[in-house]
């Protein structure tokens, strides 16, 4: 399936590409009616811990004044069958893209960009329709899978989109890792009229930074945590869309990969694909070519590997000095490359690829 951060997704067919259909599922036992418009989901579905089906979740925006929204924790069984694992209501209902999961938990990031239903409805825009409050703090609900229950705590003002990564230190503390940033500026940032405009596009902050907290259960509280940096790769803290070895989803790990967009600090464009260790930043690795464009990546485990960084980076690459792109495959080890392939069309900057095993 291909999906947005909207509930409705598209069946496609992995061997051509083409859109087999339109599936909006229906959850038992669940009421998407009015009040309610059940719309909004993420863009990241998380796979469930030792089992074949993902995570979601659904948003349902209710229009009556003063009235409260509700979050559905869902489990995703196929492309058309869904499964209720927890239902609560919320005073405010954040935009959400991504969240995390451990072995036992689910944890949902409510940053304070909070969707306005009066003026979805008034404008259709989501531009028009999702402010940050900067003067609000960070609601995070972790979710029992197996009960149901949902803890509620709060942290600081703080934004994210993309999650990294969580997994469960005992009982009663969880770690999740997240690329932050101070404000939702990023959302305004890929508008044509900035991404057109070398001036503004280098002058509009653009400050991800990887993050980790460490969350109490016992105590309902989150502490923000800061990684070390490497002194010869200062930059890598502020990778974005990460991916790891998913192999190590919702278990202790290590290692992320993702892309740096300004590794100077000045120049939106000077991209590097880089490796964080969240272990022990020595480990810090970076790959860039100037002129030469990595977007996301994907990790491709050996099947016979023993360490958590033994496989495949697979990488869409741009080179803007011969107009050409190519995949290139990076060994995660070392970031130095195995090999590329130059492919017959261009690929425009993007995020969120995948790699499908076994297709052909």
């Amino acid at each position: 399936v291909v999906l947005s951060d909207t509930w409705k997704l598209y069946v496609v067919d992995c061997y051509t590409l083409d859109t087999v259909r339109p599936s909006k599922p229906g959850i038992p036992g669940v009421e998407t009616g009015f009040p309610y418009i059940s719309i909004m989901s993420v863009a990241h579905p998380v796979k469930e811990y030792g089992k074949n089906g993902h995570l979601t979740i659904l948003q349902s925006l209710n229009i009556l004044p003063d009235m409260r929204h509700k979050f559905t924790l869902v489990r995703t069984k196929s492309a058309d069958v869904r499964e209720k694992i927890a239902e609560w209501e919320v005073k405010k209902m954040p935009y959400l893209h991504s969240f995390s999961t451990t072995e036992r938990y689910a944890i949902i990031f409510g940053c304070p960009f909070y969707i306005d239903i009066e003026k979805m409805l008034r404008y259709s825009l989501p531009k028009y329709s999702i402010s940050f409050h900067k003067d609000e703090p960070t609601i995070t609900y972790v979710i029992d899978l197996k009960t149901g229950k949902v803890v509620t705590m709060e942290t600081e003002n703080i934004f994210s989109m993309h999650h990294v990564n969580a997994y469960e230190l005992d009982d009663t503390t969880l770690v999740m890792d997240v690329v932050s940033y101070p404000d939702a500026s990023l959302t305004s940032f890929f508008e044509m009229d900035i991404l057109m405009n070398k001036t503004r596009r280098d002058n509009v902050p653009f400050k991800p930074y990887l993050r980790r907290y460490k969350i109490d259960l016992k105590a309902s509280k989150m502490t923000p945590v800061s990684f070390d940096k490497n002194p010869k790769f200062p930059f890598v803290n502020m990778l974005e869309v990460p991916t790891i070895n998913e192999k190590y989803r919702s278990k202790h790990y290590c290692f992320v990969y993702g892309v740096v967009f300004k590794s100077d600090n000045k120049i939106w464009g000077n991209f590097s694909f880089v490796k964080k260790d969240v272990c022990n930043a020595s480990g810090d690795l970076s790959w860039s070519i100037p002129g030469h464009y990595p977007m996301e990546g994907w990790f491709v485990p050996n099947p016979e590997g023993l360490s958590e960084d033994d496989g495949i980076l697979m990488v869409p690459v741009l080179d803007g000095n011969l107009g050409k792109s190519y995949i290139l495959l990076l060994d995660p080890k070392t970031m130095k490359p195995i090999t590329k392939a130059i492919v017959p069309f261009q690929v425009p900057f993007h995020f969120h690829g995948r790699f499908i095993e076994n297709v052909f």
